[in-house]
């Protein structure tokens, strides 16, 4: 005598309640777990106060720092460079900036290079990071040298770091600004893609699956492509951030600086993403490719 087949459906009546709840919270469980691991801020935590210090590999007494801030007036109104102006949905308490300078012995004497710190304007939504502006902050130069600064704009905000982060995901952050004593338009492109999986180990410990992210930058003014553009790296790791990065060295007959992270505090923050309780299984089946 043949064995039917029994359908979940027909078999679903005899397991008790306590089960069902049970199988359920077990496949929301994994459901959250695939959704978190891709989301933008487990990449990239944007907390205030997560802070990031790397020091260059072939340069002892270089470091770089990376945190995060909360947005000032005196931010929004900068004594050098144009005002920040918020689109119209947002508030200030909503915007995260991420600071990042590059300090050396010859700036702490006050013989500095004039390294910029520079100023990102983000803040988080359902579908990832987003950028609004970011600024370049020249200091003066020996006392003797008004500091500088100049803004990009991004109209409207654009992904800093995707909520679809991985492996091949590319995308592209443009920015304009308007010199108006000059006449002129300079357009700055960032050309992101995620190029590698990779576990980086470095003086503040060995991290995995890191997204390795090649940064392809482009000025242009008038639609021209000017000299200044460059190519980078920078790693992500999961829940820590940035721990490694590469950058070129416009000077001295080309090369690049690596930078290794030292020490960090990251948290990933008490903001939560609320998500419904109510999807399917095909939502589960249509998330983004996920690395363990």
């Amino acid at each position: 005598m043949p064995i039917g087949r029994v359908s979940y459906r027909q078999n679903l009546p005899r397991l008790g309640n306590s089960k069902i709840v049970a199988i359920l919270m077990t496949v929301f469980g994994f459901m959250s777990c695939l959704l978190s691991i891709s989301n933008a801020r487990n990449y990239y935590p944007v907390a205030i106060g997560n802070n990031w210090v790397f020091r260059q590999t072939d340069d002892k007494d270089t470091s770089r720092i990376i945190e995060i801030s909360k947005l000032t007036k005196e931010m929004m109104q900068p004594e050098q460079g144009e005002p920040l102006e918020l689109p119209g949905n947002l508030r200030q308490e909503s915007m995260r900036v991420i600071l990042d300078r590059t300090e050396t012995k010859r700036q702490q004497a006050g013989r500095n290079r004039r390294m910029p710190t520079t100023k990102r304007f983000v803040f988080t939504k359902a579908d990832g990071i987003k950028q609004i502006g970011l600024s370049y902050e020249f200091p003066p130069r020996n006392n003797n040298r008004q500091g500088w600064a100049m803004t990009f704009k991004n109209d409207p905000p654009q992904d800093y770091v995707p909520n679809s982060i991985r492996l091949a995901t590319k995308w592209t952050v443009e920015g304009e600004r308007n010199n108006v004593r000059r006449g002129r338009v300079v357009t700055r492109k960032v050309n992101r893609e995620v190029v590698k999986l990779e576990n980086v180990r470095c003086p503040a410990g060995t991290f995995r699956n890191c997204l390795k992210v090649s940064e392809v930058r482009v000025f242009e003014r008038g639609g021209v492509e000017r000299r200044g553009s460059s190519a980078g790296y920078i790693w992500l790791a999961p829940k820590v951030g940035p721990v490694k990065m590469s950058m070129p060295i416009w000077r001295g007959g080309g090369g690049e600086r690596v930078f290794e992270l030292v020490k960090y505090q990251s948290s990933l923050g008490v903001e939560k993403q609320k998500e419904s309780l109510s999807m399917t299984w095909g939502d589960v089946k249509k998330s983004p490719k996920l690395f363990n």
